[in-house]
Order: C-alpha cells, then structure tokens, then sequence
C-alpha cells in the first residue's frame, strides 16, 4: 500500500501527544533511574501503550505483561486517500490480480481458480538484516483486497515485547493457514526462512500458503538492466511513477525497535509501522 499524504500520520501522532507532552518527558527523564533499577532487580521497561500511537491500535492478547498488537488500514482501490494519507491505486491497473493471469505469468496451475481475496501479501519488520536464530519479526503485516476488489485491507500484528512472540507466531500461523497464496517481495530469500525459524523456535510447524509468488525475481526479470537496482522503493519509483513523500531507512528499523523498548523515543515506532504499511 503506497500513499501521496503520508506525513499525515505522523503530524495525527504530534496532534495526539500534545496532552502527554509532560508525562512522556517525565519519563525520559526517568530513564536512567529506570535502567539502573532493571540491571539491579532485574525488572524490564515496557514501552509504552501503541494506543497512544495508533488510536486505532487493538491490544488482541497479553502473556506476562507483554502484548499483541493489530493496527488495521482500509483503503479504497479508487486511490481516495484514507485518513491516515494512503492510497491504493489497484483499481487503475485493473483491481485485484485475476488468478488465471498469475497462472499464466507463473506457469503455476496452482493459482487458477482461487478466489482473489484469499491471496495475503506478506512483509515484516525484524530485529536483525538476517534470517538466523539470533533475528525474530516483531511486526509482521498481511494485506488483502475485500469486497471484491473494492478495498484493501492491511492488518499490522505488533509485538511490545519478546514475551509475546508466542501470541504474534500464532495469530499470524492462524491468518497464513486460512490463505490461499502468498505474495511478497523477497519473500522466499528473506521473510519466510526468518519466520520458518521462529515457527520452529516457537515448537510450532510452518506451513505458509503455496503457491508463493516473490515479485523480486520478476522484478529482475524486467528490470535489471534498466534500473539501478531492484529494491522495492526504486522499482516503485522508476517503473510505476510512485514516489513516498516520507519514508526511512529499513536499516533503521532494528535499532528504534530496541531502543523503543527500553523506554527511549517510542513515537519513532510510527515511521516504522509506514514504511511497513507502504511495503505492503
């Protein structure tokens, strides 16, 4: 989901910390009393409620104080901006994918016949820039079009803290289950082994929806030669005239997400649910 307004979220985020403004910096203020305090007792900081982020923010579970999270996003494929300054242009390039056509440009038969809303398009933000034990997805989106291609709709499941990654790997096992396929952009080399192997660190079986198209390798297919690279936001750029009005760095995103739990500078977690949201 790409927008054209996207500093909207992020000036909605100043409007609603105008009231907290005392209570966060009393906080900071704190925070050196309070890491003290953890290295002592062994007490860990939680970041604060992304309720006070995301006012649409659902608290879905909680396990030993930690807590799953889903922020949801519905745009029009019209393009019509949603509150937040998202767009989804699908409607121009024809809607939702028609499956024959995925069959066809994949030579996969497993595409034909299925029903356009049950494909979920995948993406993740993790802890780390590899798929090895030491790295974990602390918020993984799924996107899908509803009402027969009329709107597209992206659940982001957050974890606040490594206590809840029980309750993300299972809400998220149960929503890939149900899928029918899985699109994503370099899924295969990246996100799926990273959540294959906390699947298993979680003693749960992986089982993502097959068939699978990764953009990536299409991506290079047409464009390797044309483009400077084939990062997702060059691609945008160059070849489909999308360009983001705010967005960072992803290899940012580890670092804000560990300094958010201790405490530090939580309201950078927004720029790190939109430059997720517009991945997906």
């Amino acid at each position: 989901m790409n927008h054209d307004v996207s500093i909207a979220r992020q000036l909605a985020l100043l409007k609603s910390l105008e009231g907290k403004g005392v209570r966060l910096a009393s906080e900071m203020l704190k925070e050196g009393a309070a890491g003290q305090e953890a290295a002592q007792g062994g007490k860990r900081r939680r970041m604060i409620p992304l309720s006070d982020l995301f006012p649409e923010a659902e608290r879905l579970e909680e396990r030993d104080g930690a807590g799953l999270w889903r922020v949801r996003t519905e745009a029009a494929t019209d393009g019509r901006p949603t509150r937040q300054g998202y767009a989804c242009p699908a409607g121009a390039w024809g809607g939702a994918p028609d499956p024959r056509a995925l069959a066809s440009l994949t030579g996969e038969a497993g595409w034909e016949g299925l029903d356009p809303e049950t494909i979920v398009y995948l993406d993740t933000e993790t802890t780390g820039l590899s798929t090895g034990a030491g790295s974990c997805a602390f918020l993984i989106g799924l996107g899908r079009f509803a009402d027969d291609g009329g709107r597209f709709v992206v659940d982001q499941y957050f974890m606040d803290d490594f206590a809840a990654e029980p309750l993300l790997v299972e809400a998220v096992d149960r929503e890939l289950r149900a899928a029918g396929a899985l699109v994503t952009y370099n899924g295969r080399t990246f996100d799926l082994p990273l959540l294959a192997a906390r699947w298993t660190m979680q003693r749960r079986r992986a089982r993502f929806p097959d068939p699978h198209l990764d953009l990536l390798h299409y991506a290079r297919r047409l464009w390797r030669l044309a483009l400077p690279d084939c990062r997702l936001t060059t691609v945008e750029r160059e070849a489909l005239g999308i360009r983001r009005l705010s967005d960072m760095p992803g290899s940012m995103v580890p670092a804000i997400y560990l300094e958010a739990q201790r405490g530090l500078h939580p309201e950078r977690l927004v720029s790190v649910f939109d430059h997720h949201a517009q991945d997906i």
